[in-house]
């Protein structure tokens, strides 16, 4: 899956994902799956 990013969340992204030693794709990941977590703590 291809997703399109708008330049400025693409650079947050590449800029944070550096810093942590990960792939973009790993970060999104990660981001994806506290969000997923949070949702499931409020149900």
């Amino acid at each position: 899956m291809k997703i399109r990013l708008p330049p400025d969340v693409h650079a947050y992204v590449k800029e944070v994902s550096k810093q942590q030693e990960r792939s973009m794709n790993s970060h999104i990941i990660f981001l994806l799956r506290q969000e997923m977590e949070k949702k499931e703590e409020q149900e």
